[in-house]
């Protein structure tokens, strides 16, 4: 006769129910077991699930902490464009991770500032496209207080496409990496505007599509006196983007032979 232990009884109190202190049968006993190994065999079914689901999340937050820690010291190692990015990230505490549902960065300044990249550009493949998204989203917070205006969409892209080259991207490599991902699409447009343009024509170009320039904005406020705080911004925007011009001239010297 089997010695049933005190979990044992237990449990076949929980399976058997009321009757599980009377006399038992072999069958009733074997059966009461098999249900008993059966809910032991689920549970640690759901546990392994969910031990397995763990282990993928976290396998996932580590890849994609390498592949932002990965493309950063590339981009900061690449004299230009990138070092520049990676420096103003790390003097002003603004973190980079990924995001499952493309959340869209704040672009405003504060304690826990941030920028959110889609995380299907966690893909090692995905490395130089990835630099330009960050290029893109630290350049809107660095010219947070810029104008919204053709003058300053185009120096985004012009951060942008300079970061993707610097990273060994080709202009045949954009057109390949835009065909990954609606992201990718999206980045490759914005940076396809700076490929085909100088500084002057890439304004006029965004002008044509309906942006505003900073001299069609100094012309609009100059009519209001009350706005003069914002002529005095415009300004100084223009005279930004006039060091910007200067600054991606000297780029293009220094970096003509990427540019293939």
């Amino acid at each position: 006769m089997l010695k049933m232990t005190a979990v044992t009884a237990a449990l076949l109190a929980c399976v058997l129910g009321p009757t599980a202190g009377a006399a038992t049968t072999d069958e009733q006993f074997g059966a009461a077991l098999n249900a008993i190994f059966t809910q032991c065999a689920t549970a640690g079914q759901e546990q392994g699930k969910a031990a397995t689901k763990s282990g993928q999340k976290q396998a996932a937050e580590n890849a994609g902490y390498k592949a932002i820690k990965d493309v950063m010291i590339a981009m900061n190692d690449a004299p230009g464009t990138g070092e520049m990015v990676v420096q103003w990230l790390r003097d002003n505490n603004v973190t980079v991770d990924f995001s499952a549902d493309a959340a869209v960065s704040s672009h405003e300044m504060g304690a826990k500032s941030a920028i959110h990249i889609p995380a299907q550009m966690a893909a090692p493949d995905k490395n130089k496209m990835l630099g330009a998204l960050i290029a893109r989203e630290a350049s809107e917070m660095m010219m947070v207080d810029f104008p919204d205006s053709a003058e300053k969409n185009y120096i985004v892209a012009s951060r942008m496409a300079e970061v993707y080259f610097e990273l060994g991207g080709t202009r045949d490599g954009m057109k390949t990496d835009a065909k990954t991902s609606v992201a990718c699409n999206d980045a490759a447009k914005t940076m396809g505007l700076w490929i085909d343009n100088g500084a002057d024509q890439g304004v006029g170009y965004l002008k044509a599509a309906g942006a505003a320039t900073l001299s069609d904005l100094i012309a609009a406020y100059q009519k209001y006196p009350e706005y003069s705080s914002q002529d005095t911004a415009l300004k100084n925007a223009t005279t930004a983007f006039a060091s910007f011009k200067k600054y991606e001239s000297d780029w293009m010297v220094n970096h003509q032979g990427m540019l293939q």
